[in-house]
């Protein structure tokens, strides 16, 4: 029972605080960014037995440098080179580390690169800091975090009461086909409602430039898909556990494990909506 109310009280605390930064503009989105990538980098090298702890210091520092030159320069082709960089240098103090080195930056320091993109509909501008300001919609991150909550509890609700044909039981025992196809459809509908009553010209402030626009239709797609790879994102984070033989990928938040545990789903699904939104 106290570990039930430990982590519910944990729950609370870290979407308050995830919900905090969100809203607090670029720079709280940046932070909360950072937090994630540390504790994530860190747990990623821990589940591959990571040994080596110069590699583990230079995996945190690229990180930090990638995600911070790109919040002031975003360029690829110099995000490209800094992470060519360090490749170079883990390759020199380690050849047999730069294949996950480069794997748990491509997993966790990319997807939150593009997650700063996302309250301004990923409009590739070369924003000032007070444009940035003037023009950050924490809106659509929020959807974001909404839908992957949505997926994760209808799922849930639709696996206890439906759930009879595991997915990948070997993987994540818990994971049924009737959930999975429960939850799609309601964070599929969770999109529709989320743009309907939030992203209207008449319920947010910020349409007033052609930035957020964001249509019905999008939300939707963008539902189904963040149901389908955040699935894909939790097994894939459940398969590291697997072979590391660990319960969870670390043990910051009380009552729920890891950094990891709680974002694997959000990694998967901010490059989603950078394909829906940028590339429609």
């Amino acid at each position: 029972m106290n570990n039930f109310f430990t982590r519910i009280l944990s729950g609370i605390g870290l979407i308050a605080i995830s919900l905090l930064l969100v809203f607090s503009g670029p720079w709280g989105l940046l932070i909360f960014a950072a937090i994630v990538l540390v504790f994530g980098l860190w747990e990623w090298n821990k589940l591959l037995t990571e040994e080596n702890n110069l590699v583990v210091l230079i995996s945190l520092l690229s990180g930090l440098v990638l995600l911070l030159t790109s919040f002031y320069i975003l360029n690829f082709i110099v995000l490209l080179a800094i992470l060519g960089f360090f490749t170079l240098g883990v390759f020199l103090v380690d050849k047999k580390r730069w294949k996950p080195f480069l794997f748990g930056q491509f997993y966790i320091s990319i997807p939150l690169i593009f997650l700063q993109l996302i309250p301004y509909n990923y409009t590739f501008l070369d924003f000032s800091l007070s444009q940035k300001i003037q023009l950050y919609n924490p809106y659509l991150p929020f959807m974001l975090f909404v839908l992957v909550w949505s997926s994760d509890s209808w799922a849930y609700v639709f696996g206890k009461l439906f759930g009879k044909h595991k997915m990948a039981p070997n993987i994540s025992p818990g994971k049924t086909w009737e959930g999975f196809i429960g939850g799609t459809i309601m964070t599929a509908i969770s999109g529709y409602l989320y743009c309907l009553l939030v992203l209207t010209p008449e319920s947010s402030q910020y349409y007033g430039n052609g930035y957020h626009n964001f249509s019905v239709e999008k939300a939707v797609i963008l539902g189904l898909f963040v149901s389908i790879f955040g699935t894909l994102g939790d097994l894939f984070e459940s398969s590291l556990k697997r072979k590391a033989k660990v319960k969870d990928s670390g043990n910051v938040i009380p009552g729920h494990g890891g950094i990891l545990d709680r974002y694997d789903a959000l990694l998967f699904v901010i490059l989603v909506q950078f394909v829906i939104s940028y590339l429609w």
